[in-house]
């Protein structure tokens, strides 16, 4: 079992988009700033960038909370197993500590599947292509919106990905 970090970012990106509706109620910064907060930092515009700097320069636990979600993409980047679980540990503690409880439950989470991530870890491979090619298959299979046979589903899939040249050739 392998946990890589891209299936860890939509439990982070929830964590803190349920703790910015807590806070929204009784904070006016972040009115209009869900997107901001939760989008890659690459991606935001030049407004999005200074709304996304009046929240992180405020007291509030979202500003807290997006803090520790990115502390822990350096686990990612560790160039140990060893060293990488230290720093669980350590951020974990972080979290628990903050007493944010929408992020604690997350931290958790990443405790009791730290040994599939640690896989990930050491592995280089990641689930990449598979993903891929179920997409791909999940197209395929709301085109056909329900093919009567598998062994339609399966020609169209073959058909679709199995890298035919039905171009003429010349000879």
């Amino acid at each position: 079992m392998i946990h890589d970090r891209f299936h860890w970012i939509p439990y982070w990106n929830k964590a803190i988009d349920q703790v910015r509706r807590r806070e929204v109620k009784k904070q006016e910064v972040l009115k209009k700033a869900r997107l901001v907060i939760l989008q890659n930092e690459d991606n935001r515009t030049e407004k999005q960038k200074e709304i996304f700097q009046r929240v992180q320069k405020s007291n509030l636990e979202v500003r807290k909370a997006w803090k520790l979600r990115d502390d822990v993409q350096s686990l990612f980047e560790s160039k140990s197993l060893k060293e990488a679980l230290q720093y669980a540990r350590l951020w974990i503690d972080r979290v628990l500590e903050s007493g944010i409880q929408e992020v604690g439950t997350v931290a958790r989470r990443f405790q009791n599947h730290c040994q599939g991530v640690g896989h990930a870890l050491g592995h280089p491979q990641s689930h990449a292509k598979a993903e891929r090619w179920n997409g791909k298959i999940q197209e395929i299979k709301a085109i056909g919106r329900g093919d009567r046979k598998f062994e339609n589903f399966r020609a169209a899939v073959l058909f679709f990905n199995g890298g035919l040249k039905l171009d003429p050739q010349l000879s």
